[in-house]
């Protein structure tokens, strides 16, 4: 299937899109809502708190460090969220919006991971601390504690027990907790989680359901005779895809919910005992899904199609999280389906001048693959421009109809700006279009997902005003894997190209990295040696003739900095024009301080003035 779309220009004014606009992107979370307020978090550092009529009545900054799971109570006018205490450590605190007050209430050496909030006692669990006896790594596994609110008195519930927990639940009657973790092995990063029953009167954990794969956000039912959870179905490693189950207590049965392919699926709650809601990736949307026991799940219908970031719901009102191509991501209040107000956090973004951006599809093989692509601003078909490949990472991820103008790693509307086509394709491995498509590539990275953003870029040159002699691509993590095999096996096709914290050889990347099995679920062990040597960019710089800027964190551990340099080294031995940046972060640029310097220097080095 081959779609060509045509393309209206919206009316320009002369500004120029900058990296220095970016800067001031504002970033919504954590959406919270009760019978009287709504809350947001807003750049990670304040909460936002507004009646249902859309006046904003009170903010708190973060007392230190940013805020994450702010959780409303059920009765009372009190916030409860994570934040750092004077010691960097992370410690629940309570904002009493009616009184203005507000507590820090733990006091744990080590930090509190996660809390469940109760009636009048937080259920928490705590970086136990304790030194790996394998690895010897500090803070691998958790502890569980009750504590009451208003003493402030500290209960052990569950120690001294190899358990990662991801996620924590208290029942209705705070007599047993739920929680997701892996246990035993010691795994910075695994994938394979269980779901637990902790009986806090007898102090009794029980294994409710064990699969080598993904079981996560375990939510008990209103009632407590059942749960919500998110499984990959037994499907073991990183190629998978959330479906959510429903686990009854009584009659011990667990019962996936019957979801429109090809969704994938994240958070999920309870509406009341007998529905449940959760955002579903399917294809480049998100949608909100409504299921009612024994019906077929419905799109949750809104006004206007956006993609749903993160939702609240309490009765017929709905908060929301959106965002469009080109709507940058706002709080949404509705009534039923009615937009009763919007806020305009991102409105000085919003009105930057914007290069159209349109989703395309086209044939690679027997795939059909979906992207993205970005029009030069004042984009005139008698003219023609360079083209930017830009590759997402994952490479699970999925790029998604979200604003254009988002500050990503490579900013898609800067470079429109300079003159610029952006092609972000969704390849096979990508999610949104179904689990076989999502495990297309294992045992194939850098070979069908290769052709496939090769084939998008054929598209675009066959379709569009595309200069043949400006090609470039770039990417992070697998992104930046994928374009260091893009530029090995099309070695002609490419004139510059990014590698940003991207593995370069598999053979010492599988022993060396934090993501333990991660490639090896993908590619195989070293027993598959001459494969992973046939797929790792390392083995061909000779044939390489982009000019390549490499870009890694020194504190990277989970694409370690070593994959930097072996290629950079190589490289270099060809004579392969290369430079290689360097920054103080690990994996992950976000929050770093760096952030505008390194997308000016990606800007700068794609698209010279």
């Amino acid at each position: 299937m081959l779609v060509l779309l045509l393309v209206s220009i919206r009316p320009l004014t002369s500004t120029a899109t900058t990296v220095a606009d970016l800067e001031h992107y504002v970033y919504l979370s954590q959406p919270q809502l009760t019978d009287t307020v709504a809350a947001v978090v807003v750049n990670s550092k304040r909460i936002d708190l507004y009646d249902h009529d859309g006046t904003r009545i009170d903010s708190l900054e973060s007392p230190r460090g940013s805020i994450t799971q702010l959780t409303a109570h059920a009765t009372q006018p009190e916030l409860f969220f994570l934040a750092s205490d004077t010691n960097n450590r992370r410690q629940v605190f309570r904002w009493n919006h009616a009184h203005a007050t507000v507590q820090q209430l733990t006091s744990f050496d080590a930090g509190v991971l996660l809390f469940s909030l109760g009636h009048d006692a937080l259920y928490l669990a705590v970086n136990s601390g304790r030194l790996n006896a394998k690895t010897h790594d500090p803070i691998q596994f958790h502890d569980l504690y009750q504590q009451t609110i208003a003493t402030r008195e500290t209960t052990p519930l569950l120690q001294n027990q190899p358990l990662r927990i991801t996620s924590l639940d208290v029942a209705p009657d705070e007599q047993s907790l739920l929680f997701a973790a892996h246990r035993d092995e010691p795994i910075w990063y695994p994938v394979d989680y269980d779901i637990f029953l902790f009986d806090t009167t007898n102090r009794s954990l029980t294994t409710l359901v064990e699969r080598p794969a993904m079981d996560a956000a375990p939510r008990f039912s209103p009632d407590g005779s059942r749960f919500l959870y998110l499984s990959a179905n037994g499907v073991p490693g990183w190629g998978y895809q959330l479906q959510p189950r429903i686990y009854d207590f009584a009659t011990g049965s667990d019962t996936p919910l019957a979801i429109r392919p090809p969704d994938d699926c994240r958070i999920a709650t309870w509406v009341n005992n007998h529905t449940v809601q959760y955002l579903s990736v399917a294809g480049m949307q998100q949608r909100l899904i409504t299921q009612t026991t024994g019906a077929t799940p419905q799109e949750t219908q809104f006004p206007s199609p956006h993609y749903i970031e993160n939702y609240a719901s309490r009765g017929a009102t709905t908060l929301l999280l959106s965002v469009h191509i080109d709507e940058p991501e706002e709080l949404s209040f509705f009534m039923g389906n009615t937009l009763r107000w919007r806020t305009h956090y991102n409105k000085q973004t919003r009105d930057l001048p914007r290069g159209a951006t349109v989703p395309i599809a086209w044939q690679s093989g027997e795939q059909t693959i979906h992207g993205l692509l970005t029009f030069p601003v004042h984009y005139d078909a008698n003219k023609r421009y360079p083209l930017i490949l830009n590759l997402h990472g994952g490479p699970a991820d999925v790029y998604t109809e979200r604003f254009s103008g988002y500050p990503y790693f490579l900013p898609v509307q800067v470079m429109a700006h300079r003159g610029a086509f952006v092609l972000r394709p969704n390849p096979r491995g990508s999610a949104g279009w179904g689990l076989q498509f999502r495990r297309a590539n294992i045992g194939d990275w850098g070979g069908g997902d290769v052709d496939d953003v090769i084939a998008g870029v054929d598209f675009a040159i066959a379709h569009y005003a595309v200069d043949t002699n400006e090609l470039s691509v770039a990417g992070w993590s697998y992104g930046g894997y994928l374009s260091a095999m893009a530029i090995s096996r099309y070695p002609e096709r490419f004139r510059r190209a990014i590698i940003g914290a991207g593995i370069t050889n598999l053979t010492s990347y599988i022993n060396s990295t934090l993501y333990t099995g991660f490639a090896e679920s993908y590619m195989g062990d070293l027993d598959q040696l001459p494969l992973l040597i046939e797929r790792s960019p390392l083995f061909y710089t000779k044939s390489v003739q982009a000019e390549v800027l490499l870009i890694h964190g020194t504190r990277d551990r989970i694409v370690p900095y070593a994959q930097g340099i072996e290629y950079y080294n190589a490289l270099l031995k060809h004579g392969v024009r290369v430079h290689f940046d360097s920054y103080p972060f690990a994996h992950s640029y976000r929050h770093s301080g760096d952030t505008a310097k390194l997308q000016q220097r990606v800007v700068d080095f794609l698209l010279p003035e």
